[in-house]
C-alpha cells in the first residue's frame, strides 16, 4: 500500500456498533482545521479548469457554512474541494467522510494497546465496501501490516486497537487510508507520541512546576504550565486542534522547570527552532508559538514577523496551514523570528509591545523592522495597530481585511501590503480601503488579487509575493 512497509496495527479486531444514527458523532476542531490543511495540500496542484471551478465554488460554500454554524456542512464542501482539487482529481469526495481518533495521542509505552475509532461524518455515496490499512512510521514488521474491510453503509463507526509495541518512542507518524483494490481513496497522517513512565512523569512535572513558583523566572513558568496542560491533554481523550509534538514537549517542559527551579532562565539565544510558549501579560499568559532561525547571535539583531490570525484559525495555524506552514520557511530562510500570538480581536499597540518586549529580553530583535502580518480579523488588527501613533510597526500585511477608510489618511505614509481572493467575500471592502488609501496620498499601499481563491486560501497563495514585498522595506525609526 505505501512505498515501503512501515507498519503497525488497526482494528485488530474490528467491534461493528450498531444502533448508531448516522451523523450523532460531532465534527472535532481538529477535523475542521485538518480539512482546510487538506485542500490548500492540493490547491497549488495541477487542475483542470473545471475542477478548480467547482472546487472554489466548494470553498465559498464551506466558508459561509462555518459563519453560518453549520459545522457538518462545512466539513462536506471541505471534503468537496479537496476531492476536486487533489490528485489523482475527480476521487468522489465523499471517500473522505471519515476520520480517525484514538483515545490517547500521547502514549505510555507500557500500554501496548490504544483503543480507536474509525467513523464519518455523514451517510457516504456510493462507498459500499472499501479496505482500511494503518502504519506506524519506521516500524519494519510485515506481521504488523493490517488491512480491514468494511461497509460504510451498514455501521456509522468501527472501533478496534492501534498495537504500539513496535512503535519507537518519541512522535510518530501514523499512516491511515481507505482503498479499494490498490486504489488509494483517501489518506492521512495522524501524530502519535509514546513515552516511558508517562503518567509519573506529567504528575511529577505538575508537582516540579508548583515547586519553583518563586524561584522561577516568569517566562519558564508561565510556558511550563502551558505544556504541562497540553501534555496532560493529549494524554487523555485530546481536544488539542492541531498535531503536537507531546513526547517533545514532555521532555522540554522537564527541561524548563529543573533549570527555573535553580532560578535560571531556560529560553534564550541558544534556544532555536519552533517554540511553544506562553508570555506573561499581567495576570495572565498569552500563548504564543515561535521560530527563532539556526545561527542567531545575540550580537546581530534579526527582523520579527509578529502573525495574527483569524477568528475560525488559532496561533498554530501559521505553523501547519496558511499554506502548510509557509511562513515558518520564508522566514527560515531570510533568518527572520516570526512570533504567533493567540488573538482574541482585541490587540492594541499596548499589548502589542508587551508581546515584542517579552522576545527580545531572550532574543535578539531588530525593532526597526517589526513587521506584522494578519489574515482577516488578524489583519484588521494589524492595520489598526500601525495607526496607533508608537506602534512600532515598520510594514504590514493584511489578508483578506480592511478597516474603516476614515483610518486611511493615518496609515498612508505606512508600507502596506493588502491582498485578497477574487471569490473573497471581504473583496469589494478591502478594493474600496485600498482606493481610500490612494486617494490619502499613500504611495506605499499595495495591492494583490489572488485569482481562484477565497478567504480561507489567501494567505496560503499570497505570502511569497507578500514576503519578496517586505524584504525591499525599510527599517523604521524605533519610537519607543
Amino acid at each position: 500500500m505505501f512505498p515501503t512497509v512501515l507498519s503497525s496495527a488497526f482494528l485488530g479486531a474490528s467491534l461493528a456498533l450498531a444502533g448508531l444514527p448516522q451523523e450523532s458523532k460531532p465534527v472535532p476542531r481538529f477535523e475542521f482545521l485538518r480539512r482546510v490543511r487538506q485542500v490548500e495540500t492540493g490547491w497549488g496542484e495541477s487542475v483542470t479548469d473545471s475542477y478548480r471551478e467547482r472546487a472554489v465554488a466548494a470553498m465559498v460554500r464551506a466558508e459561509q457554512s462555518s459563519f453560518d454554524g453549520d459545522v457538518l456542512g462545512c466539513a462536506k464542501a471541505l471534503d468537496e474541494a479537496a476531492g476536486l482539487t487533489q490528485r489523482p482529481q475527480g476521487v468522489p469526495w465523499w471517500n473522505h467522510a471519515w476520520a480517525l481518533t484514538l483515545r490517547e495521542r500521547l502514549c505510555d509505552r507500557a500500554a501496548v494497546e490504544q483503543p480507536a475509532e474509525l467513523w464519518l461524518y455523514y451517510k457516504p455515496e456510493n462507498m459500499v465496501s472499501v479496505g482500511f490499512y494503518a502504519e506506524f512510521n519506521d516500524v519494519d514488521d510485515d506481521d504488523y501490516c493490517i488491512e480491514e474491510e468494511f461497509n460504510a453503509f451498514e455501521k456509522s463507526y468501527y472501533r478496534g486497537t492501534l498495537r504500539l509495541e513496535r512503535a519507537r518512542l518519541g512522535d510518530n507518524t501514523l499512516y491511515a487510508s481507505l482503498f479499494n483494490g490498490d486504489f488509494v481513496l483517501s489518506l492521512r497522517t495522524l501524530t502519535v507520541s509514546i513515552v516511558e513512565r508517562r503518567d509519573e512523569r506529567i504528575a511529577a512535572l505538575g508537582t516540579a512546576i508548583e515547586a519553583a513558583r518563586e524561584k522561577s523566572p516568569a517566562l519558564e513558568f508561565a510556558t511550563a504550565r502551558r505544556l504541562h496542560g497540553l501534555v496532560m491533554s493529549l494524554a487523555s481523550g485530546s481536544t488539542e486542534a492541531h498535531e503536537l509534538p507531546g513526547a517533545k514537549l514532555l521532555e522540554q517542559a522537564e527541561q524548563i522547570v529543573a533549570t527555573a527551579a535553580k532560578g535560571e532562565r531556560w529560553f534564550g539565544v541558544q534556544r532555536t527552532g519552533e517554540l511553544f510558549l506562553a508570555l506573561p501579560q499581567g495576570d495572565e499568559a498569552r500563548p504564543t508559538r515561535i521560530f527563532v532561525p539556526e545561527g542567531t547571535s545575540s550580537d546581530k539583531p534579526m527582523p520579527l514577523v509578529l502573525a495574527l490570525h483569524g477568528a475560525v484559525f488559532d496561533e498554530d495555524t501559521w505553523f501547519d496551514g496558511y499554506g502548510g506552514g509557509l511562513i515558518r520557511s520564508l522566514c527560515s530562510a531570510r533568518g527572520w523570528m516570526l512570533a504567533g500570538p493567540r488573538c482574541d480581536g482585541r490587540e492594541d499597540s499596548r499589548s502589542v509591545r508587551a508581546i515584542v518586549d517579552a522576545l527580545a529580553e531572550r532574543w535578539p530583535i531588530d525593532r526597526e523592522r517589526v513587521f506584522v502580518v494578519g489574515h482577516s480579523r488578524g489583519g484588521a488588527s494589524a492595520l489598526n495597530l500601525a495607526a496607533q501613533p508608537g506602534s512600532g510597526i515598520a510594514a504590514v500585511v493584511a489578508f483578506g481585511a480592511e478597516v474603516e477608510a476614515s483610518a486611511a489618511e493615518g496609515l498612508k505614509s505606512t508600507p502596506l501590503f493588502l491582498a485578497v481572493g477574487d471569490h473573497d467575500f471581504a473583496r469589494q471592502r478591502v478594493e474600496a480601503f485600498h482606493a481610500a488609501l490612494a486617494k490619502s496620498g499613500s504611495k506605499s499601499a499595495q495591492f494583490m488579487l489572488c485569482k481562484n481563491s477565497t478567504h480561507w486560501l489567501t494567505p496560503g497563495l499570497a505570502l511569497s509575493t507578500a514576503f519578496e514585498w517586505l524584504s525591499r522595506q525599510p527599517p523604521q525609526p524605533d519610537r519607543r
